[in-house]
């Protein structure tokens, strides 16, 4: 009963990191794939006769739909400024552009950026607007886990497509591919622990003109950090001292050490947990404690003469 309840559990510890892998996959497969557009066979004009913009250099995407199509600015300024209290110029209680915000959320609802779409719009869609909402999804609480991946999926098809990082997922993603770099450039000994940094520098002012202002940094996974910085020899040795203590004392026999074992090995893909000193500490004395002060209960029972095989 005891195998029959652990070896399940280990299973789904190991399978859940897995699990938001395949939502994101989902969500951005359905949200962020492109389609080809061919301008002969869009609209140019509305439906009062007013000519359409279409922005095919545009690529952001809300829902699936491209924003740069079917935009009037014309009828849609004409047409929210009845509707809201807030200029159609002006700027949303978020302090982004209002008409971004419009058409983004027009085009989340699958709606043409022009009068016939304000009407289709209700109150509450124009109070989400002046509220700052650029999709429909973002004005539920309870869609809030739905929220995150859909955002994180929106700023890596922004990253593949302009090339450029704006936040902290898609500078993570810069970052893993500069510590990629400097690897394959430094495979056996990889830069030294004092020269990462300048090797860090030198990647991304190659890279962008302005990096300087973009806030890049490396690390945020300790094992390709360690890659970039000691190399392959660097990491044998790195898997040698930080696996050899759990290996003689048959840490596996102990829960509390598969646990700090999994919980670190789980922190050090997006973070460097090693390199900081809070996290280090704690790893080392909560590991020590469990691995070297605890033992298997059977191997207790051995050496206090319990064994009740033996009382008989």
């Amino acid at each position: 009963m005891k195998h029959f309840i652990k070896y399940p559990a280990m299973l789904l510890m190991l399978l859940a990191p897995l699990f938001p892998v395949y939502v994101f996959q989902q969500v951005y497969a359905k949200n962020f794939q492109d389609y080809e557009i061919k301008r002969a066979e869009l609209e140019k004009e509305t439906a009062r006769g007013n000519k359409y913009h279409h922005n095919l250099k545009n690529k952001l995407m809300e829902n699936g739909h491209y924003v740069g199509l079917y935009n009037s600015r014309k009828e849609l300024r004409e047409s929210w400024n009845k509707r809201s209290t807030i200029d159609f110029e002006a700027k949303d209680k978020k302090g982004q552009p209002l008409y971004a915000t419009l058409i983004r959320y027009m085009t989340a609802k699958g709606l043409k950026k022009d009068a016939e779409g304000m009407e289709a719009l209700t109150a509450q869609d124009i109070l989400n607007v002046e509220k700052g909402h650029t999709n429909p999804i973002y004005a539920s609480p309870r869609n809030f886990y739905y929220n995150r991946i859909y955002t994180v999926a929106q700023s890596f098809d922004i990253y593949l497509k302009t090339g450029k990082p704006f936040d902290s997922v898609t500078k993570r993603a810069e970052a893993y591919q500069a510590m990629i770099s400097i690897f394959k450039d430094h495979p056996i000994v990889g830069v030294g622990n004092g020269d990462i940094k300048k090797a860090y520098d030198e990647y991304f002012s190659e890279k962008y003109e302005n990096a300087d202002k973009m806030n890049l940094v490396g690390g945020h996974n300790q094992y390709l950090k360690i890659l970039a910085t000691f190399g392959l020899l660097g990491f044998a040795w790195f898997l040698f001292a930080f696996f050899g203590s759990w290996i003689v004392q048959k840490g596996h026999r102990y829960f509390m050490t598969r646990m700090v074992f999994f919980i670190l090995l789980l922190a050090m893909i997006s973070e460097v947990p090693l390199d900081q000193q809070r996290p280090a500490i704690l790893f080392s004395i909560f590991l020590s404690l469990f691995l070297f002060s605890f033992k298997p209960a059977d191997e207790g029972r051995k050496k206090g003469g319990c064994n009740t095989s033996e009382i008989d």
